[in-house]
């Protein structure tokens, strides 16, 4: 049985989640479907590609991800189809695969050209791709997939690090208000050798200290801490840090280490 999961803005109340579902269970074999969010804000490809980052592995290989956010105004993209590790991913060509992916494609990428208004078709045209990769065939078998080289690419902004300084960005904000920043462990720990440090954000006072869970933060406290992806995060135990700082995507994150003697 083929694992297949789903990504998508939709929303849970959108019966176009409904349709695509039931058109995927009337390929053979019935596919396990597995909802990985339907609540990524209205095309923010930035937070779905964030989501998606953080999960596809967890599944077995073999599983194919199928990705329905799109934030570009052409009515009529072509989707992509590729394969990493085993897994199989399907996506609108948008760049949505280069923020998911942040190095090279180090493999084929298929396509797959849309004909008519894709928001009407989606169903059916998902069902058809989900047709052909139940024959297990390798992609390059797949005739109605044609080989690209016309990939859109998106470049999301990486943090730098320049003297004794981080300069970073938030990238995503959880449902639990907690702000994840775009700043990486192993960034943090090779510049700051143990030195003390003050993590910035607009005028707020800095943040100086780094800890391991949220709950070694007194309750209503404010923290930082590295998730479980890696990254910066700022959070308040039981508390709502992105409200209370009114710190959205995008915005400024810097660090400063103290000067070594």
């Amino acid at each position: 049985m083929a694992i297949v999961t789903i990504t998508s803005d939709l929303g849970k109340n959108n019966h176009i989640i409904s349709l695509i579902k039931g058109s995927l269970l009337h390929t053979e074999p019935k596919p396990d479907i597995i909802d990985i969010s339907h609540e990524i804000n209205s095309f923010d490809i930035i937070q779905a590609a964030f989501i998606v980052a953080q999960s596809w592995r967890a599944f077995p290989v073999g599983t194919i991800h199928i990705i329905v956010v799109n934030d570009l105004p052409e009515a009529h993209l072509d989707w992509l189809i590729m394969e990493r590790e085993g897994h199989i991913f399907v996506m609108q060509n948008n760049g949505l695969s280069s923020l998911i992916f942040t190095e090279e494609h180090a493999t084929s990428v298929y396509s797959l050209p849309v004909f008519g208004d894709p928001f009407f078709i989606l169903p059916t045209l998902l069902r058809n791709i989900m047709y052909q990769l139940s024959m297990n065939k390798v992609l390059s078998e797949i005739i109605d997939f044609k080989l690209t080289k016309e990939v859109v690419k998106r470049y999301k902004f990486q943090p730098i690090s320049v003297g004794n300084r981080i300069r970073g960005s938030v990238l995503y904000i959880d449902s639990f208000d907690n702000v994840i920043t775009n700043i990486s462990k192993d960034l943090f720990e090779s510049i700051c050798n143990s030195r003390p440090f003050k993590i910035k954000m607009r005028s707020h006072l800095p943040l100086t200290e780094i800890y391991r869970n949220y709950s070694d933060a007194p309750l209503g406290e404010i923290l930082c801490l590295f998730n479980s992806a890696n990254l910066l995060e700022i959070a308040i135990n039981m508390g709502k840090a992105s409200t209370l700082f009114g710190l959205n995507p995008g915005e400024i994150i810097q660090i400063e280490f103290e000067e070594k003697n």
